[in-house]
């Protein structure tokens, strides 16, 4: 990261200044400004810089407080001048700041965890540098925070994004050990009929903890038992109660869940939204499909998960399927439309296949069916090698006792995807 830092004094009103002490004049701003970054309040900047108005400095003092500007690392560019009454800093804000994300520390994010750092780093506004001393803050903040929670452990950290592939957004910070995980989950307001189901749903809720997503992990392994039992429009809420708890070298949050179950309903028609991009006849199997569920509400999500299966086999990898419900409240009928978001369709880019000899890779090439340019289909990638076993004698006795693995690169900016099948034998 290139910052710099210039220093530009001009004095125009020499009479107003004080006496001279060791050769250098003192100055006496009468006002302090900040120009360059209205995002940050003056106090928020005095409190970096340790400059009042009315009080004497020398040039070098000023220099001196540019220079802590500088070294917070949210700034790539300070200058400052005097005229004899006012003091001006010249900022400009570094372009790569940061975002926060919290992985497995058990601390309250988003909102809550960024009026926390601002009002302990008066320059943090959700948004943090790489380095200087505005990291070093917010490491330590945090180290702090779990120190409260009573957890015995060292906050480390790893850029990361919501994107892989794509240019870092955000700093992730985490406990590397002990490992943290979900402890005892509470249920307070299922019915004498379900309880046992929901309790089963809660010890099969996935274990390890993160501090954004436990929550909404929990509240979806409860919210899909009550679907799937008729109660649709039950309402979950999930959340942290007391302070963590060590055992057996594990630490464990526990959650406390409240439910409202509301009432029961039947479910009425489900049918797709216009405009996924999925052909009429795959459309006419997934709706045929209905009287193969023996819980009515699992042809709900079995249609979700239908058409975003077909959806990533036509390569749109970022696509986002929900079940909107409509409620029918004097019939005690449920009905669903299945909408999606499908996003970019993503493309196959480079094809390679590793640790075979150039004749299998010859064969394996003359079976492979998807072309680059063509839309990628995992579900293809994974189902090849039995594909091409059955498919032509030779390879059939080639890949006999190998393994195959791959690795799929989807670019986010090209929507090209590179693929690397690995072959291995057993």
């Amino acid at each position: 990261m290139h910052r710099t830092f210039l220093r530009v004094v001009t004095i125009l009103l020499p009479f107003l200044l004080a006496h001279s002490v060791g050769g250098q004049q003192l100055l006496n701003p009468q006002s302090i400004r900040f120009d360059g970054a209205p995002q940050y309040s003056t106090d928020e900047f005095l409190s970096v810089v340790g400059i009042k108005k009315g009080q004497v400095y020398t040039a070098d003092y000023f220099n001196q407080s540019a220079q802590k500007l500088m070294a917070t690392g949210v700034f790539d560019n300070v200058g400052f001048k005097f005229d004899g009454l006012e003091l001006i800093y010249s900022i400009h804000e570094n372009p790569n700041l940061y975002s926060v994300v919290i992985g497995n520390i058990p601390i309250e994010t988003g909102a809550e965890l960024d009026a926390r750092l601002h009002q302990q780093i008066p320059l943090y506004h959700g948004r943090m540098p790489s380095e200087g001393t505005v990291f070093d803050d917010v490491r330590n903040a945090l180290q702090s925070m779990v120190a409260d929670e009573g957890i015995d452990a060292k906050v480390t950290f790893v850029p990361g994004g919501d994107n892989p592939g794509k240019k870092a957004t955000a700093i992730k910070f985490f406990i590397d050990t002990p490992p943290v995980e979900i402890g005892d989950i509470q249920i307070t307001g299922a019915s004498d009929g379900l309880r046992a189901q929901i309790d089963e749903a809660a010890k099969r809720v996935n274990r390890k903890f993160d501090a954004t997503n436990s929550a909404i992990v929990i509240e979806d392994q409860i919210a899909s038992t009550y679907l799937g039992h008729g109660y649709p429009a039950a309402v979950i809420q999930a959340r942290r109660s007391g302070k963590p708890v060590l055992e057996n070298g594990v630490v464990r949050v526990p959650y406390t869940v409240t439910v409202q179950e509301g009432h029961a309903y039947k479910l009425g028609s489900v049918k797709l939204a216009s405009g996924i991009p999925i052909a009429v006849d795959e459309v006419e199997k997934l709706t045929r499909s209905r009287d193969r569920y023996t819980q009515e509400f699992g042809y709900v999500t079995g249609m979700q998960s239908g058409v975003e299966g077909r959806l990533k086999g036509k390569g749109y990898l970022d696509c986002k399927v929900k079940a909107n419900p409509e409620f029918d409240e004097t019939a005690g009928v449920v009905n669903y439309t299945i909408d999606a978001v499908p996003g970019p369709q993503y493309h196959l880019g480079l094809l390679q296949f590793d640790n075979v000899s150039d004749s299998l890779r010859s064969l394996l090439m003359r079976n492979w069916q998807m072309m680059p340019g063509d839309p990628f289909n995992e579900s293809y990638v994974a189902n090849f090698i039995l594909f091409a076993q059955k498919s032509d004698p030779v390879l059939e006795r080639s890949l006999a006792g190998v393994k195959a693995t791959y690795d799929a690169h989807s670019n986010p900016d090209t929507h090209e995807v590179n693929l690397v099948i690995r072959l291995q034998r057993q």
